[in-house]
């Protein structure tokens, strides 16, 4: 009875699913190539150079703050291993410019497990952007089992200590595994967000999640073209 219960439940999802799709305008898309930089001394300003004690530190981004900056990454012996979190290094600007801070954990394996609903196990974490759309949130890359085949999107709201709550996104009908994300969001005019996201397992291909005003996601795009498995998607307005 429970089991059929539960395919008739899956069957549901599923056609509700298909019919959204059926339904919604398809998007097209370009892909830029990126333009040549003519050679040159670079317009930049560095503001960090950071050593891994641990073996590697991968992918950072920049969190905003009312007070200035943080940039986050994910540390640990190497890419996709049981003892990666995500540390953190924030800047705040005085008299002698950009001043900062010493890196810290930021989100721990354990921390994030605990805070996560409904509570699981993390086994390690990967990208983590801004959530722009809500201040002191991120969106992370979580795997609870293997590696990154398995790997879930997870809305995290942090507070001074570190997760104070952590949510999967939903992201397909089926086994909600193999998204992950890199890059920054999208803002549309009317006061909503997307988010780039791709999945790497099979067919790689890119993925546009697009979210209500509330923060829950309205529907996922495929973001690909003839020839192409797009990962790692970046939208320029």
């Amino acid at each position: 009875m429970i089991t059929a219960a539960i395919l008739g439940l899956a069957g549901v999802s599923l056609g509700l699913s298909a019919l959204a799709l059926r339904r919604a305008p398809r998007l097209g898309w370009v892909f830029a190539p990126p333009p040549t930089v003519p050679a040159g001394p670079a317009q930049c300003e560095t503001l960090l150079t950071y050593h891994s004690h641990l073996g590697q530190a991968h992918s950072p981004s920049i969190l905003c703050r009312p007070d200035g900056f943080s940039v986050l990454w994910f540390e640990g012996s190497a890419e996709a291993q049981a003892d990666v979190d995500i540390y953190e290094v924030s800047f705040a600007k005085g008299p002698q410019g950009w001043q900062a801070s010493a890196a810290e954990l930021r989100v721990g394996r354990q921390a994030l497990g605990r805070e996560m609903v409904p509570r699981q196990l993390v086994v390690t974490l990967g990208n983590t952007i801004e959530d722009e759309a809500r201040r002191g949130a991120v969106f992370s890359t979580v795997v609870s089992v293997g590696g990154w085949a398995a790997a879930s999107v997870a809305r995290v709201i942090l507070g001074p200590g570190g997760p104070l709550r952590a949510e999967k996104l939903s992201l397909s009908p089926m086994l909600n595994r193999s998204a992950l994300v890199k890059s920054p969001m999208l803002a549309y005019a009317d006061g909503s967000h997307a988010l780039p996201a791709y999945f790497e397992m099979g067919q790689m291909h890119g993925l546009l999640v697009r979210f209500h005003p509330d923060g829950r996601v309205a529907d996922t795009r495929r973001m690909d073209g003839a020839g192409l498995n797009p990962i790692q998607p970046m939208i320029v307005p």
